[in-house]
């Protein structure tokens, strides 16, 4: 209520927080294969597939309180909310004066896809922290600019 969030697009991640950089995968909501050669490790990571990391973060930005539950959420509900998005705010929100009385807020929503069968699951309590989180995506320095 009076306010509105932002959602980043899924990325994956390496374990240790920090963006896969060089990575053709970065955006791809799942853990990546070993290249097409036939050679050992591609024929390993058909047997033994590799772990994965997801994360997407959800800015809140709203004069009013909130309280987080602890409902757990899917991978595929996470990713629904970009499709429920719209592209820019309604004239009543985005006429509204930003004040003293609004927050910013960042939530963090960490998946972690086990070797075992792929289907991620919502990572609780969470590897790392939110600042954590943006400061290793890049996202903290491209706010600060």
């Amino acid at each position: 209520p009076d306010g509105f969030a932002i959602i980043t697009q899924m990325e994956q991640y390496n374990k240790d927080g920090s963006i896969m950089e060089g990575s053709s995968f970065r955006w791809v909501d799942y853990p990546p294969q070993e290249s097409f050669s036939l050679s050992w490790k591609y024929i390993k990571s058909l047997i033994y597939p590799k772990k994965g990391y997801l994360r997407m973060f959800v800015f809140i930005i709203t004069s009013q309180s909130y309280s987080s539950t602890k409902t757990k959420v899917s991978k595929k509900e996470a990713a629904a909310w970009l499709s429920q998005g719209v592209n820019r705010l309604p004239k009543r929100i985005a006429g509204m004066p930003f004040s003293n009385d609004f927050s910013v807020s960042l939530l963090v929503y960490e998946f972690e896809v086990p070797e075992s069968n792929h289907k991620p699951k919502q990572s609780c309590p969470c590897q790392h922290q939110a600042k954590d989180h943006l400061k290793l995506s890049g996202l903290q320095t491209q706010l600060d600019n």
